[in-house]
């Protein structure tokens, strides 16, 4: 064979080998689209069933009620009648008014309460102070010169349950401390009172004693001019 056809036979072969190396790659490259593809639908599939799912279980779980933060529902409750409505029953006459939360308000409850006639009449009182309370009872242990153990006594105590139904009851211990504490406090008013006084100041002592009872009491006048 001449040069000229060996060279002719080379290059069918050398085309040949490129042609079959170019097909290689597309199947390849076929391959590996045809991989992506699937993998993009299972995942769509995946993030579908977790949403039907998350749906799902929001539609089974109950709504919560509004709460209801009127006071009128005090004295009213929500009850419902035969065509499945709601309405609001008074507690004290027993007398049904429309309500829903959309249309009606409780404007119309509230005028209601205002001209029921079995409605109890709310006494405005003052807030119970049990400070105040042992304030008060120390000023009536020393005006009426009582003994300690008044804050003991089973009747007083009753009667100031039955006054006030938070009243808490003290010990003799409590009303002493609570005496002497109201005798510091007097005595320092009394101290400032004397040093802005700017007159003169007598002081007269007297004893007085009780014979039948033997017993002694020690009166001192302080008048200032």
């Amino acid at each position: 064979m001449d040069s000229e056809s060996l060279r002719t036979m080379a290059l069918l072969e050398a085309r040949s080998e490129y042609n079959e190396m170019n097909e290689e790659d597309v199947e390849f490259d076929v391959e590996e689209e045809l991989t992506e593809t699937e993998a993009e639908i299972q995942t769509e599939a995946e993030v579908q069933t977790e949403t039907q799912a998350t749906a799902s279980t929001q539609a089974a779980k109950p709504q919560r009620k509004r709460r209801k933060t009127s006071t009128v529902w005090e004295d009213f409750v929500l009850v419902r009648i035969e065509d499945g409505t709601e309405k609001a029953k008074c507690n004290h006459c027993g007398s049904e008014l429309v309500y829903n939360s959309k249309t009606h308000g409780t404007n119309q409850l509230k005028r209601h309460l205002e001209s029921c006639s079995k409605m109890p009449k709310k006494v405005d009182r003052p807030v119970y102070d049990h400070l105040v309370d042992r304030a008060m009872v120390t000023e009536a242990i020393i005006y009426h010169d009582l003994p300690f153990r008044y804050v003991e006594f089973e009747k007083v105590r009753e009667r100031d349950k039955y006054l006030n139904p938070e009243c808490k009851p003290i010990c003799r211990q409590t009303a002493s401390l609570d005496v002497y504490r109201r005798y510091e406090v007097e005595k320092e008013k009394l101290k400032g009172l004397l040093e802005k006084h700017r007159g003169r100041v007598c002081l007269t002592a007297d004893l007085w004693v009780s014979k039948p009872q033997n017993t002694g009491l020690y009166l001192l006048n302080c008048p200032l001019h």
